[in-house]
Order: C-alpha cells, then structure tokens, then sequence
C-alpha cells in the first residue's frame, strides 16, 4: 500500500489524498464447488478427496451415487487492487461549520483463484464495479444538523463470467446509478 496526503497552505481546510493498495489472501476460505473439487482430486491435490464419497450400486440398481460435501475450505487465493481519492474540506458559512468530502474507489483487479484453475475476476461486476464515489456536504447551526450525501456506482454486469445465455437473460448490464441519502438532526441535550 502507498499513499499521500496532501494539505495545501494556500486553502486552509483541504486536504487531498491518494492511495494505491493491494491486498493478496492465501489460504482465503471458499467453498470450492463439485466440479472443482473433483478435478483438483483428480490431479493429486489429496486434501480436496475427502470430500466426496462414491457408493457403489446396490442391487437391483445399476448405477451408484456419488456425495459431494460442498463446504469451505481455507484453498483459496484473493487478491484486490486499485486507488482511494479522498478530499476534504472544512470551512464555516455564516460562523457554522461546513465541510465537504469526497471519497472515489477505483477497482483494477479483483479475483479469487483455487488451484489449478484459471482467476476468475469480478472487477466490472455488481460486487465490484469499476468505480464508486461518494460525496457529502455538512452543515451544522444551533444544534441542527444537515447532511446531503449522494453516491454513485459505475455501469457494470451482473455475472464477469456468465453470459446472456445462461444467465436466463438478453441482459447482463447493470446501469450507472445514483443514491442520494438527506440526514437532518436535532441536539436535544441543550434543551433539557
């Protein structure tokens, strides 16, 4: 992770900041899936076995069954990457505090990967969209308080790996979208 924090003399009450980070779990918990614990068995990955059993067919049947006990296990690698833009602002209006923050994420990788398969990346999904912004403006005046806070959340798909097909779907976007949130709050410690 790096990082700068940038407070300009010349606008007092701002401060800037940027940061990149990347952050890789080893051993992350996650349920492998049938066909992944099957095929990692398969390739001599012994502690992925266990978990599945096959019974042999039992007279009259023909065929036998196979239990596959789908639970989490620690095999996973997850990695996240990307960059914090932060800016705030504090001044007054009127002699009463006002302030303004900014907050932008931007995602570059985000993937989970069990052994012997391909990453599978999420960045541009519902989960993990590109970019997500966050604003907020305060204001505060004889025990009131006010705050505005809008958001926003990049276009993005619902499945990075799924298609129209086989999502059930002849659309797999998800529009750019907005949330807007208004906090208004009163003190009541000075009235009683």
């Amino acid at each position: 992770t790096y990082g700068v924090i940038l407070t300009p003399t010349f606008v007092p009450g701002l401060q800037l900041s940027a940061d990149y980070y990347k952050i890789k779990i080893k051993g992350a918990i996650q349920a492998p899936g049938a066909s992944t614990i099957l095929d990692n068995c398969a390739a001599g990955l012994t502690s992925f076995c266990p978990l599945f059993d096959y019974f042999p067919p039992v007279a009259p049947a023909t065929v036998g069954s196979l239990v596959i006990r789908n639970k989490s296990v620690n095999y996973a690698v997850n990695l996240v990457a990307g960059f914090d833009f932060e800016a705030n602002y504090r001044t007054e209006l009127f002699g009463n505090p006002l302030g303004f923050h900014l907050l932008a994420n931007h995602i570059t990788q985000d993937y989970s990967q069990a052994p012997l398969a391909a990453a599978e990346s999420s960045v541009g999904t519902a989960n993990s969209p590109n970019w997500r912004l966050n604003g907020s403006v305060q204001y505060a005046v004889a025990g009131w308080g006010f705050q505005y806070t809008q958001r926003y959340i990049s276009p993005s798909k619902m499945s990075a790996t799924l298609t129209e097909e086989n999502l059930g779907t002849d659309n797999n976007s998800i529009k750019a979208y907005f949330i807007s949130d208004l906090n208004i709050t009163y003190d009541l410690s000075n009235t009683f």
